[in-house]
């Protein structure tokens, strides 16, 4: 289980073109060893590396524009993460709502990013819920809804605000 684990930390800070290399290692590792007779604790890891490995492969065929494949993968790992409670939820949330954005499904793209943020805020993870805010205000200002868009917009700034304050009160000084 440690290969696998370290499989996919490499996959988060390898060079891009690294990536697939990585997660499809640690697929084939996860779907190889998982069976039955593995205590439950090992059963959770197995799961939990395939959905970040799934979530890995999405990511590139984001980046290549293969949404279709994208999304099946995104999906997928999705549906893992469920059943273990994943940490990995809300980036694949996250990156459905992109595909469909992308796709011009706006509001599948809305429900998604609305599901990420919903998440977020159960979790109480502030850098979760001001991305997924920040998201949801885009969508909102692409489609001209700019009293929704603030809404998000403001949300996403206190959340930005309260995470690195200094950042923030500085930058802001010059406006």
């Amino acid at each position: 289980t440690s290969r696998v684990m370290i499989l996919n930390d490499l996959g988060d800070v390898c060079d891009e073109s690294e990536i697939l290399t990585y997660a499809l290692e640690a697929k084939n590792i996860c779907t190889k060893n998982y069976n039955e007779n593995l205590s439950n604790r090992e059963k959770i890891i197995y799961l939990k590396s395939l959905a970040l490995a799934l979530n890995n492969i999405a990511y590139v065929h984001i980046q290549n524009q293969n949404l279709e494949r994208a999304l099946k993968y995104s999906l997928i790992s999705l549906r893992i993460d469920s059943i273990v409670n994943g940490t990995g939820m809300g980036t694949t949330l996250n990156n459905i709502a992109y595909i469909y954005k992308s796709q011009g499904n706006i509001k599948m793209a809305l429900h998604y990013n609305y599901l990420s943020l919903k998440l977020q805020e159960i979790r109480n993870n502030k850098t979760g819920i001001a991305n997924s805010s920040l998201n949801i205000g885009v969508i909102y200002e692409n489609i001209n809804d700019f009293n929704n868009a603030e809404q998000f917009y403001k949300k996403a700034l206190d959340f930005f605000t309260e995470l690195n304050p200094t950042s923030f009160s500085t930058s802001t000084k010059d406006i």
